[in-house]
């Protein structure tokens, strides 16, 4: 008789406590494991805060604002599974022959960029050039791929990241006043930076840190390709005058193109700190 008596209060005391803290430590343990899936694998710890991400994980574009297609001409944005830098899914910008106006061209806004006058960040994307085509192209004199734009964008962007005749890459400072038919070109200050050459069919890794302002004794940018530093700290002007800020975007864009041309952009993001490997 006791000994049923102690057999019943054993499975109580099991179906009662034990069991469902198994079950919930269980249940934690499998959750925690499922939530760690849907964080992007890869961002450095030393990134600081991500204030804003826009690396594909979403499946679809949804993310970004286009201009491709229609009035943009013979060009395609679209979400891939390969090559990818980090996660599940990158973009595809593909620009084929066409007008001056044919773009692959994607947008964000000035509040994810953090594009106001005396802020500063820094700025992250990965991008690849595949061989074919782009290892046998002749380049444009300019072919953007990552630009900050002001938003009158009657001009050229004060920064940008450019792919030059010679297959090498720059960041190319030019101020300009961004009013129809009077951009200041030749006056205002242009400056490149080399960036080094393109390499074809792997990720290359950029960081840029740019403080916004109209002022050169304030403003500065400075770059890390792969985590080496690649321009300095430099300070320039890095808002066109009279600007109320910038957006980001990033792009397959040249003049009336004659070849096509592909890359695939992915980890953009917008990050308050970096631990770069210096010079």
């Amino acid at each position: 008789m006791r000994k049923k008596v102690l057999y019943s209060l054993l499975v109580m005391l099991f179906l009662g406590v034990v069991f469902p803290l198994i079950i919930f430590f269980g249940e934690r343990q499998y959750k925690s494991i499922d939530f760690t899936k849907t964080v992007i694998a890869g961002y450095p710890a030393t990134d600081g805060q991500i204030l804003w991400e826009a690396g594909w994980e979403t499946g679809d574009t949804s993310q970004w604002s286009m201009h491709a297609g229609g009035y943009w001409g013979n060009s395609t944005v679209e979400v891939v599974t390969a090559p990818v830098r980090y996660g599940h899914y990158a973009g595809k910008l593909a620009l084929n022959p066409g007008s001056g106006n044919v773009r692959a061209e994607i947008s964000s806004t000035q509040q994810n960029t953090g594009g106001y006058a005396g802020q500063d960040w820094y700025y992250s994307f990965s991008v690849y050039f595949p061989s074919k085509p782009d290892k046998t192209i002749k380049w444009s004199n300019w072919n953007d791929i990552t630009q900050w734009m002001d938003l009158r964008a009657k001009c050229s962007p004060p920064l940008e990241f450019d792919v030059k005749p010679d297959h090498t890459l720059a960041l190319i400072n030019q101020i300009s006043y961004q009013q129809a038919g009077n951009c200041g070109y030749g006056t205002l200050p242009y400056q490149e930076y080399a960036l080094g050459p393109m390499v074809y069919d792997q990720w290359i890794d950029f960081t840029i840190h740019i403080k916004w302002s109209e002022d050169p004794q304030v403003g500065y940018a400075q770059v890390w390709r792969n985590g080496k530093t690649v321009v300095p700290l430099t300070h320039m002007q890095t808002l066109d005058p009279g600007s109320s800020g910038v957006h980001m975007e990033q792009a397959m864009y040249r003049p009336s193109p004659t070849n096509q041309a592909v890359i695939y952009i992915d980890g953009t993001r917008r990050h308050t700190a970096f631990a770069g490997r210096g010079g």
